[in-house]
């Protein structure tokens, strides 16, 4: 299992403002769906379906109630088992 950390600049409060927004539940479910999947085994392809080399990040896109959205996230370089998720939100570079 890999620990799961959200940078506290923007993936943390992007996240508590899905929290906070009873009109994104759906987009919180499937947010939390792939944070627990990142959790258990950051390894699965569906995980690393796809990548960007600079900086090298990996991306999980998904549906938000009809928009695009994505996680942004990587392996910390200096801990094995920890997950560092960077964004989440719109996909409107994708």
């Amino acid at each position: 299992m890999a620990e799961v950390f959200l940078s506290p600049e923007i993936a943390l409060p992007q996240y508590e403002g899905l929290r906070e927004d009873p009109g994104r539940r759906k987009a919180l479910e499937r947010v939390d769906e792939i944070l627990d999947a990142l959790e258990e085994d950051p390894g699965r392809a569906w995980l690393r379906a796809h990548r960007f080399r600079s900086p090298p990040l990996w991306c999980v896109t998904f549906d938000a109630s009809g928009e695009a959205w994505a996680i942004l996230w990587s392996m910390d370089d200096d801990e094995d088992d920890r997950v560092l998720v960077d964004y989440i939100g719109p996909a409107s570079f994708a």
